[in-house]
């Protein structure tokens, strides 16, 4: 059984505008509702600014803006998945919560 385990990987996958996406649930900290972000100046576009949880400050991305889609106009929906990139906690906003799934390694595609 354990060499089956070897060649999966378990993803949390989630959609931005009706596509889906995936990445390794271990990468993934927590799935927090939308709250305020602070703006930050001078960044780009797709970074929408900053939260605070639970003491440490976290920059938050849209990916809607950051693959060149338009923003919700209602976000309510929306969640934060925050994520650790290298040691570093940065959020991303996405349209909604999937699953966790199991997928064979084999099966998974380069992205675009």
């Amino acid at each position: 059984m354990a060499s089956i385990l070897s060649h999966e990987i378990q993803l949390v996958s989630f959609f931005i505008n009706n596509q889906e996406y995936a990445v390794d649930v271990m990468a993934v900290r927590e799935i927090i509702n939308i709250t305020e972000i602070t703006k930050s100046a001078n960044s780009p576009a797709h970074v929408r600014g900053i939260i605070n949880l639970r003491g440490s400050i976290v920059p938050v991305i849209s990916l809607r803006n950051r693959f060149d889609h338009a923003d919700l106009d209602d976000e309510s929906s929306c969640c934060i998945a925050v994520m650790d990139l290298n040691g570093e906690l940065t959020g991303f906003i996405i349209d909604e919560i999937s699953d966790v799934i199991r997928v064979k390694r084999s099966e998974i595609q380069p992205p675009p």
